[in-house]
């Protein structure tokens, strides 16, 4: 394991990690976004006019479009970055008590969303508006999204890749699973939940997030990587099959972040 790239923020409560394509989104504290290459170097930043926690970020694959809610606001936040527009919409009475689910669909200027009790809704980036929509039309407009919807349903999900219409899931008490879409495969691993509060997988690869370790698993090897008291573990993402890249908090201050690249080995 080597510490490829540091990236230390001060001031700065960072909570969100996301990853687009070939870049990832923080946030910038309360008030903007900062995207970072996957070399941990600053390429953009988005500055909003209002203190806006954000509680979920719904992004267009190529990270072009987002949609941010959150959880102490009554507006959304709607950003392209190609036109380089920041739109402030006031949420319909409707959704302001409603979380919308991780599961979620860009087709061509739509986006489709889906709310924790099975309702639809699609956003759209011409109108800026919201409109509910029937199930029956989802299957017709958008099968990609209701199957995958329905095969979320049936599994204890933890962690979903909507942009590839994948996700882990708990099997049972010891055994975690991986569905990949894009090869149509199911991956299983032993494991039981010894403390660990989220995980990532990319194939046969799995990433287990713990406060004070990250546990690496492919192939019967175990890596571990290990954090030291204030500093925690809180979020992962996967690069590549050899390269992950880990957002950690303060204990003690919620004001110092650190993300690091971490090269895990030449080849898994």
């Amino acid at each position: 394991m080597k510490i490829e790239k540091k990236l230390k923020f001060k001031n700065n409560d960072i909570y969100v990690l996301e990853k687009i394509k070939n870049a990832f989104i923080i946030n910038d504290d309360y008030g903007g976004l900062l995207t970072l290459d996957y070399n941990l170097n600053v390429i953009k930043k988005v500055s909003f006019q209002i203190e806006f926690p954000i509680y979920s970020l719904y992004c267009e694959w190529d990270g072009m479009s987002m949609l941010l809610f959150s959880s102490e606001e009554e507006k959304v936040i709607f950003y392209n970055d190609k036109l380089n527009e920041l739109f402030y919409i006031m949420l319909p009475s409707q959704l302001k008590i409603t979380s919308f689910s991780p599961i979620y669909y860009w087709k061509d200027n739509i986006l489709l969303l889906i709310t924790y009790s099975g309702e639809f809704y699609q956003f759209s980036l011409q109108t800026k508006c919201f409109n509910q929509v029937n199930i029956y039309d989802i299957q017709v407009y958008c099968s990609v999204l209701f199957d995958f919807y329905q095969k979320c349903l049936v599994h204890h999900v933890l962690t979903i890749y909507a942009e590839t219409q994948s996700f882990i899931f708990k099997k049972s008490n010891n055994e975690i699973g991986f569905y990949d879409n894009q090869v149509n495969t199911l991956f299983f691993i032993n494991q039981n939940n010894d403390g660990w509060h989220s995980v990532e997988a990319q194939k046969d690869v799995f990433i287990f997030v713990y406060e004070t370790k990250i546990k690496i698993i492919i192939n019967k090897k175990t890596i571990i990587i290990p954090i030291e008291l204030p500093y925690i573990f809180l979020k992962i993402k996967i690069i590549s099959q050899n390269y992950i890249v880990a957002l950690i908090g303060n204990q003690g201050n919620a004001k110092e972040s650190i993300i690091i690249k971490y090269k895990i080995r030449e080849n898994f």
